[in-house]
């Protein structure tokens, strides 16, 4: 039975925004809205206010980079009263009056002379953050035409070079507090040493190296499965692994503890992945550890806790994976998700994200000053649940910390304590005070990566080591090292770390992996 599509305000609202770009002759332009934000229904909207407008013989497409995107596009459509064609390997079909042709990428790549279909009258791309050569080539020579780009993540190099023009739909913390997503609830747990894991890319971004990272990563799963055990609630589960040892392994540890979990990856056939993903959603599977399958266009409301055991670099894989679990779903309230990764640390928590502009390629600068923001998030000291630096009082259980301000008292004195470069010249009781604060909070952290007490030194030295005045010492192999503030055996009462120390500590690491991925090169 054919449905009325019946589009909400922010919704009809991106697709007024489409239509004043066109007026103004910039037919290419991104979708921005988050998973969960109804992007499917937006451009099953766009293909209904095209019909009768496109020339005679032109179709509109729908080109999906996954074989699961075009099933669950083409079932939505058709519920619309959309005839749908399917162009997708074996399963192809076409008729004489589809209003819309599905397609998939690597079909049009095979079929198509370059990959561009000469019957395309409009087109629009699912998850846009994903540029192969048939994209690329159909943004460059199919000026005439409107292409639209759907992705909750326009976070990619070069976008700005592709597109004229960006349409942000609302922000994921709109459209929770207004009941279209469910509120995260992330806890930090316990993390993998990641001090000899290298550098690589990944999808035309720089990240951590698949194998190293793998390793590491299979050293906590234990600990991943205890955590969840504990405070897991038996929900329908989603674990984001580093590869298809790492998920066989996560997925074994858990049924050995009486668990129903699979490990979901590229290998299983289509007839394999359809039947586990039925089963998680009859809950006859309670986990599914996967390694990226599930990361992009999987719609399974009924999840309700997500494993991060994926360390990225890359903030679009970040933010992809936690929208996996903030669909609603009736009798869900929340969605869990258990940090396992650093990942939250690193970004910040999902609510707070925003789409910047696009990129025209100068992914540093932008880089960087998302790094730099002042909406990192840390852990409560009392519940674990991670919160935004700048927040005082946790929303989970009401503690509230101790105020972390950019200056320390010293005999009645403020002394500010930012970056070395912006500080002013401090006495030596200043400056071992600040030392003895940035120690204290270095070792807290340090236990949290699952890293030795000892790294907190070296930390410690990479901090200070360029600040004027700071005591050292020469090693026997003439090496210069700060002195630390404290001798060995004495009591150091730890301190809840700072977004500005977690920031440091987490650039450090960035920085020696990439220098150990030039040494082996």
């Amino acid at each position: 039975m054919t449905r009325e599509l019946n589009l909400f305000a922010h919704q009809k609202s991106i697709i007024d925004e489409l239509r004043d770009l066109y007026r103004e002759g910039r037919r290419r332009a991104i979708i921005a809205l988050a998973t969960g934000g109804g992007k499917t229904e937006v451009a099953i909207g766009i293909v209904l206010a095209s019909r009768g407008k496109l020339k005679p013989g032109l179709k509109a497409y729908f080109i999906a980079d996954r074989k699961t995107l075009i099933w669950q596009t083409v079932e939505r459509a058709e519920a619309y009263g959309l005839r749908c064609g399917v162009i997708q390997a074996e399963n192809t079909i076409r008729y004489q009056d589809e209003d819309l042709v599905v397609a998939s990428v690597d079909s049009l790549r095979t079929r198509c002379p370059g990959g561009i279909p000469d019957d395309a009258g409009l087109i629009i791309f699912d998850e846009a953050h994903i540029v192969k050569a048939p994209h690329r080539a159909m943004l460059e020579r199919l000026d005439n035409i409107p292409i639209y780009g759907l992705t909750a993540t326009p976070l990619r190099t070069g976008l700005g070079k592709l597109y004229q023009g960006l349409v942000r739909g609302p922000t994921i913390r709109w459209l929770t507090d207004n009941g279209y997503l469910v509120p995260a609830k992330v806890y930090q747990a316990v993390a993998a040493d990641l001090s000899g894991v290298g550098m690589g890319t990944s999808g035309g971004e720089i990240d951590y190296e698949l194998t190293s990272l793998s390793t590491a990563m299979r050293t906590i799963v234990g600990d991943v499965v205890g955590n969840w055990i504990e405070h897991g609630e038996d929900r329908q589960t989603i674990a984001f692994c580093v590869d298809i040892a790492h998920s066989e392994q996560m997925a074994a540890q858990f049924r050995a503890a009486g668990i129903t979990a699979e490990a979901v990856h590229y290998r299983l056939s289509d007839d394999e992945f359809a039947a586990a993903k039925q089963r998680y959603m009859t809950c006859e599977t309670r986990i599914l550890c996967c390694v990226m399958t599930l990361t992009t266009g999987f719609d399974a409301p009924i999840t309700s806790c997500l494993i991060n055991a994926r360390p990225t670099m890359s903030e679009a894989l970040y933010v992809q994976q936690g929208g996996r679990g903030v669909r609603t779903y009736p009798g869900k309230t929340d969605c869990l998700i258990f940090d396992h990764a650093g990942n939250t640390a690193r970004f910040g928590l999902l609510i707070d994200f925003e789409v910047p502009d696009l990129d025209d390629g100068t992914l540093k600068e932008r880089s960087k000053a998302r790094r730099e923001r002042d909406d990192a998030a840390s852990p409560c000291p009392s519940c674990c649940v991670m919160m935004a630096a700048k927040t005082r009082i946790c929303p989970a259980c009401g503690f509230e910390r101790e105020r972390q301000d950019s200056v320390v008292e010293l005999d009645g004195k403020l002394y500010y304590t930012g970056e070395p470069a912006e500080r002013e010249q401090l006495s030596q009781a200043q400056l071992h005070a600040e030392m003895k604060r940035f120690y204290e909070e270095a070792l807290v952290a340090c236990t949290r990566r699952g890293s030795k007490p000892g790294q907190a030194f070296f930390l410690l030295n990479a901090r200070f080591k360029k600040t004027p005045g700071v005591p050292t010492f020469t090693t026997r192999a003439g090496d210069v090292m700060v002195t630390c503030p404290y001798r060995f055996g004495d009591d150091v009462p730890h301190r809840e770390p700072t977004a500005e120390t977690l920031r440091f500590i987490e650039r450090y690491y960035k920085h020696l992996r990439i220098r150990r991925a030039h040494a082996r090169r």
